[in-house]
């Protein structure tokens, strides 16, 4: 890393086994070979470089943050997102998407309990 650039150099142990890792919405497969967690000092930004010390050719993907947040607007981009990261790991394009029996089990129960609340409210209550 060159000098002045007041960056430091985070690096997992220099025994690392691999951990094979599928990511079932993707159908993609990878290996994760570290994870790091370090405390910030100040608000700022802050910049991650990411590469192979010993020069070995490949792909290399990074997760920042703790757990992955998705919202609504997410699911109508799932397509899209999953169609790039099969595109990255040199997957050739799913016939199904993987996700659209999870999105019909969801659209199935949020249906399942609109039925619910709306023949609950019907029952006539004794008095």
């Amino acid at each position: 890393m060159p000098e002045g650039l007041g960056g430091i150099v985070l690096a997992p142990g220099a025994e690392v086994e691999p951990e094979f890792f599928h990511e079932p919405f993707t159908g993609t497969d990878s290996w994760i070979l570290g994870e790091i967690q370090t405390v910030l000092s100040e608000s700022g930004r802050y910049y991650a470089v990411a590469y192979v010390p010993n020069g070995q050719t490949g792909k290399l993907w990074v997760a920042p943050g703790r757990q992955e947040v998705f919202g609504l607007a997410d699911i109508f981009s799932l397509p899209t997102i999953i169609n790039q990261v099969r595109e990255f790991h040199e997957v050739p394009a799913a016939g199904i998407p993987c996700f659209l029996p999870l999105l019909a089990i969801m659209f199935l129960s949020w249906g399942g309990l609109r039925l619910v609340k709306i023949k609950r409210n019907r029952i006539p209550r004794c008095r």
